[in-house]
C-alpha cells in the first residue's frame, strides 16, 4: 500500500478524534471505523469473509503491536470488536492511536492485496453526502 492510502487511513482517524483525545475517545473512533468498512463490506463478501478479513488483520497487525494477540475473537459474530475497543482503552492515548491505526492499515493492505488498490478504496472511503452541491448550475437553454 502507498504512503497516499495510508495517510487516508490516518486522516479518516484524525477526523474522527480531537486533537487531545485520551484512549476511550480513540478506542471509539477505531472501532466506529471498523463498524463502517464491515457495513461495507458485509453485503458484499460476507459476514463470514469479513470476520476472516477481521480475524487475519488483527493476527498480521500483532507483529508490531503484540498486544493484538490477547484481543478475543470469540464472539458469536466473530469480529469482537469490543475486544479490540477494549484492548485500546486500556493503552495510552499515543498507544492507542498508533495500535489502531496499525490496525485500519493493515486491515486496508490486507484488502487491497485481496482485491486490487483502487477497489478497496472505493469500497471504503466514504461517499460524499451531497456531491452535486458543488457543480456550478446549469445554464437553461434560451
Amino acid at each position: 500500500m502507498d504512503d497516499q492510502e495510508n495517510q487516508g487511513i490516518d486522516c479518516r482517524l484524525a477526523q474522527a478524534i480531537s486533537e487531545n483525545a485520551d484512549a476511550v475517545v480513540i478506542a471509539e473512533a477505531v472501532a466506529s471505523l471498523w463498524l463502517e468498512f464491515e457495513a461495507a463490506l458485509q453485503p458484499i463478501i460476507g459476514p463470514a469473509a469479513v470476520t476472516a478479513l477481521y480475524r487475519r488483520s488483527l493476527n498480521l497487525a500483532s507483529a508490531t503491536t503484540p498486544g493484538f494477540n490477547r484481543v478475543s475473537t470469540s464472539s458469536a459474530e466473530g469480529n469482537d470488536v469490543d475486544g479490540l475497543r477494549e484492548y485500546l482503552t486500556q493503552c495510552s492515548a499515543s498507544d492507542a492511536l498508533t495500535s489502531g491505526s496499525s490496525f485500519l492499515r493493515t486491515f486496508h493492505e490486507l484488502l487491497a492485496s485481496l482485491i486490487g488498490p483502487s477497489l478497496a478504496q472505493r469500497l471504503l472511503c466514504p461517499v460524499p453526502m451531497d456531491p452535486l452541491s458543488d457543480l456550478p448550475p446549469q445554464d437553461v437553454p434560451p
